[in-house]
């Protein structure tokens, strides 16, 4: 099973960058409206582990405990 998702997963570019988390609680109907935000808070990258797991800080500098899947991660771009 680790082989066969392995070899669907694609690679995710993140070093260091600052990213948005998909808030995958709420995304199914009924537990947002239609023009709520499902995109939490600029994270930074802290570190990856394998290649495509990676931990997370917050903007205050704190770790979060749970790694998190590259899927649910995107580049957060500053005006």
């Amino acid at each position: 099973m680790k082989a066969l998702f392995e070899k669907k997963a694609k690679d995710r570019e993140f070093q260091g960058d600052l990213v948005l988390k998909w808030d995958v609680g709420r995304e199914d109907k009924r537990k947002h409206v239609k023009f709520d935000d499902l995109w939490f808070e600029a994270f930074k990258i802290d570190k990856a582990q394998g290649k495509n797991t990676f931990l997370l800080d917050n903007i205050h500098g704190e770790n979060l405990q749970l790694p998190i899947k590259g899927k649910y991660l995107k580049h957060y771009f500053q005006h």
